[in-house]
């Protein structure tokens, strides 16, 4: 059990290693209007000022609402 969560770790600190060097520097902000978790991941759909995005990223705890900020990445 030990092993795996070690794994677990070590992948996660890799991903997040790889996402910063991807990443394109453009913020997001604004309020979820919809969520769902699937696959270990959480997708939720961002009303910004003038538009609307989906994004996705590590499974959290997010309700309809809630006010969040990201940094874009591909």
């Amino acid at each position: 059990m030990f092993t795996k969560l070690v794994k677990i770790a070590a992948a996660a600190t890799l991903a997040l290693g790889m996402s910063s060097a991807w990443a394109q520097g453009a913020m997001h902000q604004g309020t979820v209007l919809d969520t769902m978790n699937g696959g270990g991941y959480t997708y939720v759909q961002l009303k910004e000022a003038d538009k609307t995005i989906w994004a996705a990223g590590p499974q959290v705890a997010i309700a309809k609402g809630d006010k969040v900020e990201m940094q874009g990445q591909m």
